[in-house]
């Protein structure tokens, strides 16, 4: 009969105890300077892209950051295909309205 230990799966490489112990969560004060600077109106924007793709950001801030781009890029296609259908909604309406004057 094997034992518990050879049973278990291995544990990978990021969840190793030497990458818990090395790991730094970011701090409250670290949140607040961030979003103190996102609050600065073009440096903000810009910070965001840089934030995101950067090695040296924090994994965690990284993630977010990226996240938040994710976002944006759904709400900016969803806007576009509302604005298609109310365009042509209102070419429909335009030919439907123009074409039957008989009312």
């Amino acid at each position: 009969m094997e034992s518990i230990e050879s049973q278990q799966p291995p544990v990978p490489p990021s969840y190793s105890s030497h990458a818990r112990a090395t790991y730094q969560p970011v701090t409250v004060k670290e949140w607040l300077i961030t979003q103190l600077v996102l609050c600065i109106p073009v440096v903000g924007l810009i910070m965001i892209f840089v934030w995101a793709f950067s090695e040296a950001t924090h994994p965690s801030k990284r993630s977010f950051f990226q996240s938040i781009l994710v976002f944006w890029a759904i709400l900016a296609g969803l806007g576009l295909l509302l604005a298609l259908m109310f365009m042509l909604f209102g070419v429909g309406l335009a030919v439907f309205s123009s074409g039957s004057s008989s009312f």
